[in-house]
């Protein structure tokens, strides 16, 4: 499980997983936005704010192109159903779930609206 924001820093250790034929599955919570979790850097806290990043950025077909097993998830009814797909495929597997921004955890990526101040 990884955030958009965290896929920036080092997302592209998928690639190595598809390079090397690790059947490893990557779940993207992505909010479009960024914001450091103050549990694991406190040092940040006061510091910097969470920004919106571009939206709707569409990661599962970026993975796609590097030959992995794709899922966009856009609806909460359908996650289960892809990651089953996903894990299923027996390739690296990357599942896009698109998610709102007013609810979230510090650890799943920043957020604008408040949810994930700490």
């Amino acid at each position: 499980m990884i955030g958009d924001g965290g896929l920036g820093i080092g997302g592209f250790d998928i690639e190595t997983a598809v390079r090397y034929g690790l059947p490893i599955h990557t779940v993207l919570w992505n909010n479009s936005s960024w914001g450091p979790g103050f549990e694991e850097m406190p040092l940040l806290k006061g510091r910097t704010d969470p920004f919106n990043m571009l939206e709707e950025i569409r990661y599962d077909q970026m993975f796609s192109v590097l030959g992995c097993h794709t899922e966009h998830v856009t609806q909460p009814a359908d996650i289960q159903g892809s990651l089953e797909k996903a894990l299923r495929s027996g390739k690296t597997s990357f599942v896009n779930v698109v998610g709102d921004k007013r609810i979230g955890h510090p650890r799943l990526g920043g957020n604008l609206l408040g949810s994930t101040q700490v």
